[in-house]
């Protein structure tokens, strides 16, 4: 039955606008239903989009897109960034020759595990990894709301040179906007003296990072990678994936 539905989806939504993203530790023949995707903004070098599990899915064990409220910006179809505000979890990748990820995460959410992350002052800790040509591959969001959004930014750039805001400056603003949300959340939280459930995130047993938070900001090995991939699948499961790897 369950491949019954999965058939049937992608067979509906053939039809649909495809937009490829990436996020690290997305590996093919996971069984995962690809998502569905609002554009909330569009113009000739950028994307946004906010993803949702398809009609007839259950979130989780189908379909954990729908489980927190994840936007995806597609930068000149070279960078990839997720912001999840109720998990405080951020990260970017971006693709040259390789594809080059930094994940960014409330430092309460943080395992021992992950090192090669660093601490900041700001209540959130980074990790940079870097992921060769044939350890990418690509997710698909079907466009099911917003189309216009789209058209409309493929028109503009057919109709003349794209202004110079360029890829970078829109890179930019999707990361600072990723950090704010990391400060914003993390300080009403410090502030209230709420937890982790109270202030909007599965509530974990989560450790802090301790003597890995003097570890380079950017590393290629695999405790690096765990801690990169290890928020990705925060941000699509909830805290408690963090502990299930």
């Amino acid at each position: 039955m369950r491949s019954f539905t999965i058939a049937s989806l992608a067979t509906a939504a053939s039809a649909a606008t495809q937009i490829p993203f990436f996020i690290p530790g997305m590996a093919p023949g996971n069984d995962i239903v690809q998502p569905v995707a609002s554009i909330v903004k569009a113009d000739p070098s950028t994307t946004i989009m906010a993803l949702a599990c398809p009609t007839g899915t259950s979130d989780n064990s189908e379909c954990p897109w729908g489980e927190l409220d994840m936007t995806v910006s597609v930068i000149a179809k070279t960078e990839y960034a997720v912001s999840v505000p109720l998990a405080q979890v951020g990260f970017d990748c971006t693709s040259k020759k390789d594809m080059t990820c930094t994940a960014m995460i409330a430092a309460e959410f943080t395992d021992a595990g992950m090192t090669g992350f660093t601490q900041g002052g700001d209540g959130t800790v980074t990790g940079t990894t870097v992921y060769s040509s044939g350890e990418v591959f690509f997710q698909t969001a079907s466009v099911t709301a917003g189309q216009e959004k789209l058209s409309a930014a493929a028109g503009a750039g057919e109709s003349g040179p794209a202004k110079t805001t360029g890829a970078e400056s829109a890179t930019a603003k999707e990361t600072s906007a990723v950090e704010s949300t990391l400060k914003t959340t993390g300080s009403a939280a410090a502030a209230t003296g709420a937890t982790p459930s109270e202030s909007g995130a599965s509530p974990t047993a989560a450790k802090p990072i301790g003597a890995s938070s003097a570890a380079p900001a950017e590393a290629t090995g695999a405790a690096a990678r765990f801690g990169v991939e290890g928020v990705a699948l925060l941000a699509l499961a909830g805290a408690a994936a963090m502990h299930a790897l």
